[in-house]
C-alpha cells in the first residue's frame, strides 16, 4: 500500500511477501523478448538460444518465488556486518590494531580455494600448479599497483621482520666492498635494531640518529650523517608505538641525491596512508599482511629495479631466485586482496579514525597527570593514541583493562614481555619516572564510538584505583601537602 510520504507501507509481514509479488506489481512478470528484428521465426520453438533463455527465466522465477522480503533484509544485514568489520564478543573492545588485525571476510573467501582446490606447488609444470602461479602473480600485481611499483619489484616473504632483515643484510653484504656504513634511527622496530646489532658484530658501522620530542627524524641529520662509506639509510615510515609519520619523501630525496640506498620499514603504514615509492624516492620497502586485515605469516619486500641485494634465505629458485622456500600461496593471495581492499578504503577509513582518535585523546587528557606521546597533528597515524599516566605501571593498567573486556598494549607487541622501558619513549625524552606508565590504544576497521566511550568510562577508575595503591602517588601527594 502507498504510504503518506510516497513510499510503501507493508500490508503484511515481510516473511509473507515474495519478491515475485513485488516484481509483478511494480514491473510485471519476467518474460523473454522476441528476436531483435521483430520478425516471426518458424524455428522459435526449437531455437537453441531461446531455449537457453527459457532455462534462465525459469531459474530467475524460482529465485523470485522462493525469496521473501525478510530474506533480503537478513542478507543485507550480513553484508553490512562484513563491510563494517568483524565484531568480537560485544562485551569486548579491541584497541590493539597496531599489534595485529583480523582477516576480513572477503580476504578469507579469496584465500580458501588455494587451501583446498588450487593446492599445487607453484614450481611444478602441470595445470594445477599454473593456477597457483596465477594466484601469486595476481597478488604481486595488486601490491605493485598500490605502491606504484612494477610487479617485478615485489618479492613475497614470511612477514615484516624477514623483509626488514633481508633489506638490511642483503644490501650490507651485497655492497660491503663499496662501504660499511649504515644509518638508522633510535626508534626503529626491533627487527631493524637487532639486524643492525648483528651487522655491527660483522664489521659494519651503524649510526643511530636521534629524534625530537614527537619522534620526528630531522632530514638534515640524515644529510650530515652520510659519508663516502654510507651504503644504506633505513628510516621507518610510521612508528608502531607513537604513530609518528616520518618525512620519508624528504629523506628519500637526500639519499637519492647522495647515491645512497634508502629503505623504509612501512609495516605500520602500508594500507593505512598513501605510499608512492617512485615519488618518495624509496629503494626498498617492507610490509606485512596482518597489519591491514590480511593473514599472519606473510609479507613482502619492494626492491627497486637495479638494487643489488644478497639473498637472505638460500635453497630453491622461488621468487625469481631471490627468496627460497615453497610459497605460502593462500597467504600471498590474502595479502594481495587485503591490500587492494585497504587501499580502496583509506580515505573513508581515516576520516572515521581521525574523529575517534580526537575524541579518545580529548577524553584521556581529562585524567589528571596524563601525557600524550607523539604528534598531535596530521603527521600521526589516524588510529594511534599513546599516553603515559604518572605514578602507575602500564602493565597493571593492561591487566585491569583486560578484566573489563578492553584489549590494549603498552607498546610494541614484539616486546610486550620485556620489563625494559620503551626505547621509543626514552628516545623522545619521556622522563624515566613516567615512561613505565605508558598505554597504547590503536583503532581500526571494527572500532566505533561505543568502543571509545567504553574505554573513557572504565579507564579513569582504573587509573584512580592503581594510584591509590601506588607509593609514588602517595609520596607526590605528601610533597604537595608540605609545599602548601
Amino acid at each position: 500500500m502507498r504510504g503518506a510520504l510516497g513510499g510503501y507501507v507493508l500490508s503484511k509481514p515481510p516473511a509473507e511477501i515474495l519478491v515475485s509479488d513485488i516484481m509483478n506489481v511494480l514491473e510485471g512478470t519476467v518474460e523473454i523478448s522476441d528476436c531483435i528484428d521483430e520478425t516471426s521465426c518458424a524455428n522459435m520453438d526449437c531455437c537453441a538460444t531461446r531455449l537457453l533463455w527459457v532455462k534462465i527465466k525459469d531459474s530467475i522465477d524460482q529465485v523470485l518465488e522462493s525469496t521473501t522480503l525478510a530474506d533480503i533484509v537478513v542478507d543485507y544485514d550480513k553484508l553490512k556486518e562484513n563491510r563494517e568489520g568483524v565484531k568480537m564478543d560485544k562485551n569486548k573492545v579491541y584497541m590493539d590494531y597496531a599489534a595485529t588485525t583480523y582477516v576480513k571476510p572477503e580476504v578469507t573467501v579469496e584465500m580458501l580455494p588455494f587451501m583446498q582446490e588450487f593446492f599445487g606447488n607453484p614450481s611444478s609444470i602441470y595445470a594445477l600448479s599454473r593456477d597457483t602461479q596465477l594466484g601469486i602473480e595476481k597478488a604481486r600485481n595488486r601490491v605493485a599497483k598500490v605502491l606504484n611499483a612494477s610487479k617485478d619489484e615485489i618479492y613475497f616473504t614470511g612477514g615484516g621482520s624477514e623483509a626488514d632483515n633481508w633489506a638490511l643484510k642483503g644490501v650490507a653484504f651485497a655492497l660491503k666492498q663499496r662501504g660499511n656504513h649504515i644509518i638508522t634511527t633510535k626508534i626503529e622496530h626491533h627487527a631493524i635494531l637487532h639486524a643492525c646489532e648483528f651487522l655491527a658484530k660483522n664489521g659494519f658501522d651503524i649510526t643511530y640518529l636521534p629524534v625530537d620530542q614527537y619522534g620526528f627524524v630531522n632530514p638534515e641529520d640524515v644529510k650530515r650523517a652520510i659519508t663516502d662509506k654510507t651504503i644504506l639509510v633505513s628510516v621507518m615510515f610510521a612508528n608502531n608505538e607513537i604513530g609518528t609519520i616520518e618525512p620519508i619523501k624528504e629523506i628519500g630525496a637526500i639519499c637519492r641525491e647522495r647515491k645512497v640506498l634508502f629503505h623504509t620499514d612501512a609495516v605500520q603504514a602500508v594500507g593505512h596512508i598513501p605510499i608512492d615509492v617512485k615519488e618518495m624516492n624509496i629503494d626498498l620497502l617492507s610490509l606485512a599482511a596482518h597489519k591491514f586485515y590480511g593473514p599472519k605469516g606473510v609479507g613482502a619486500l619492494y626492491v627497486r629495479k637495479g638494487v643489488k641485494l644478497e639473498n637472505l634465505i638460500h635453497g630453491g629458485g622461488q621468487e625469481r631466485g631471490r627468496r627460497a622456500g615453497t610459497e605460502n600461496i593462500a597467504g600471498i593471495v590474502g595479502l594481495g586482496k587485503a591490500l587492494e581492499l585497504a587501499a580502496a578504503e583509506i580515505e573513508t577509513e581515516n576520516r572515521k579514525l581521525l574523529r575517534l582518535k580526537d575524541k579518545l585523546i580529548e577524553g584521556l587528557l581529562k585524567i589528571p597527570y596524563t601525557k600524550l606521546n607523539g604528534p598531535v597533528d596530521e603527521r600521526r597515524l589516524p588510529g594511534n593514541v599513546n599516553v603515559c599516566f604518572e605514578f602507575i605501571e602500564g602493565e597493571s593498567i593492561l591487566l585491569l583493562l583486560d578484566s573489563m573486556g578492553v584489549c590494549a598494549s603498552s607498546g610494541s607487541a614484539c616486546t610486550s614481555g620485556s620489563l625494559d622501558p620503551s626505547h621509543v619513549l626514552v628516545a623522545i625524552g619521556v622522563p624515566p619516572e613516567i615512561v613505565h606508565g605508558s598505554l597504547r590504544l590503536s583503532m581500526g576497521s571494527g572500532t566505533d564510538a561505543e568502543d571509545v566511550e567504553k574505554v573513557l568510562t572504565v579507564l579513569p577508575g582504573i587509573v584512580e584505583r592503581l594510584r591509590s595503591m601506588s607509593p609514588l602517588w602517595r609520596e607526590y601527594q605528601n610533597k604537595e601537602m608540605i609545599a602548601q
